[in-house]
Parts: C-alpha cells; structure tokens; sequence
C-alpha cells in the first residue's frame, strides 16, 4: 500500500490532489463489521498544513465540494467544550483528552495499605480517576519554552486498552503530539488509525486545532506553526463518491 504525502499553501489544491490521489490509486476497503459493512478506498497518508491552508482550516473554512461545512463544523467544534453535547456518545475526543480515565496510582496494593485508607477516608477508594491530559501537555510546553528543549515527548493519547479492547468502536484518533519550534511556535501532529478524507480531516483538524491553541498552545505563550496529519488507513467512502467526482473529474 503506498504511503503519501500532501502538502500545498492552497486549501481547495490540496483537497483536490488528496482526493484525486486516493480515488485513482487507493485500493478497494471492505470494513467496519459483519453487521455493519462499509466500503472505501484506502492508502496511508500524512497531510502537511502550514500558510494559508492551515489558517482557512483554523477559520474552520471547508475545501470547496464539501458537504460537511459552515454550521456544522461549527457545532463540531463547540462539542469539545461543552459537556453536555458528549452524552450519547461511546467516547469523544474531548473526553479522552480532558477527562482521561486511568487506573488510580494511589489505589492500596496490599489488605494493610487497604484497612488504612479506610481507617483515615472512611470510604472505598477509586479504582479509576481521571486526568486532564491537555492541562499536563500546557506544562510540559511552558517548561519546553523556559528551557529551549525541543521536547518529544509532549503527547496525549485516546485509547483505553482496558476499556476499548472488548469494543467495536473505539477511537479513530489514538494519539496527539506537540514539537516545540524555536521562537516558541509548535508544530502538531495527530494520529488516526482509520480517517474519513472525504468530509472529515477537514473538522477534524479544525476541532482539533482549536482545542490544541485554546487549552495548550496559547496558554503556553506559544504559536502553531505547523499540523501534520498522519493517518494509518486513509480512505474514501463509496457512498461518497458523487460529491468527490465533482472535484476530481
């Protein structure tokens, strides 16, 4: 399966070759599962934006020939922040990123530590808690700033392998990382294991850039640069298609 890279100043040239690529070259997909088929074509991309595309997409402006765009982008944007718009939800990025569920570190190992918690709390203890991921990615920047240490390991992840193992669905998104640039701007790269490129990446990024500027970045006194989107099965849907040949033929 090829891997390929896209990258162009211009929003709608961009879209155009991402679309044209994976419409002409992709290969057949038959996925999600036995009750639920889905069909596509697929390739493995990484997609550069700076300049000019990176600010129409943090406007939250859609390439041309999108479907999803304007008031619904918007709305997926807003979902991040407001928690009320997560209920009904399996997950949502925003709660992998600020309500992270881990083990709890604290949690007595032994029968002694056990009688003891209850003995000075008077209550069970958490098996689980949760942690605001992005609040430690702020951190982790400012320091990489004061120091002038262009960290690697500035990084939040979505997947819960206790919880998400036994599911059908779990996250597409796994993992974001923040690289400290000198002059305290930050290139971002996102991670998918399976990406829509038909009316996806485009609110995707743009959620997820507005999130990266709102919680980490600026708080941080830092700039984004640069967003590089790395997807594992990059595809097209089927059903789709009469909106991509639009663009591309």
């Amino acid at each position: 399966m090829p891997v390929k890279v896209f990258q162009d100043p211009n929003l709608n040239k961009l879209n155009k070759d991402i679309w044209s690529t994976v419409y002409l070259e992709g290969e057949p997909l038959i996925f999600g599962d036995a009750n639920e088929k889905k069909y596509a074509r697929w390739l493995t991309s990484n997609i550069v934006l700076e300049g000019e595309a990176l600010d129409a997409i943090n406007r939250g402006e859609m390439p041309k020939g999108w479907e999803f765009k304007g008031s619904m982008v918007k709305a997926y944007r807003e979902q991040f922040n407001n928690k009320a718009m997560w209920a009904g939800f399996v997950y949502t990025y925003a709660e992998r990123l600020l309500e992270f569920e881990i083990p709890n570190p604290k949690y007595p190992k032994s029968i002694i530590s056990m009688l003891g918690y209850l003995l000075r709390h008077f209550k069970i203890p958490p098996l689980t808690i949760r942690i605001n991921q992005l609040e430690h990615m702020r951190e982790q920047l400012k320091e990489a700033f004061r120091t002038g240490i262009q960290s690697t390991r500035i990084i939040a992840t979505t997947f819960q392998q206790w919880n998400d193992w036994g599911e059908s669905d779990i996250p597409c998104l796994l993992a974001v990382q923040l690289v400290p640039l000198p002059g305290n701007q930050v290139e971002a790269h996102y991670l998918f294991r399976s990406h829509d490129l038909g009316n996806g990446y485009g609110a995707n990024l743009h959620m997820l850039d507005t999130a990266m500027i709102e919680h980490v970045i600026r708080p941080a006194g830092g700039l984004l640069k640069r967003v590089v989107c790395t997807s594992w099965v990059a595809h097209l849907y089927e059903n789709d298609m009469s909106m991509i040949e639009k663009v591309v033929l």
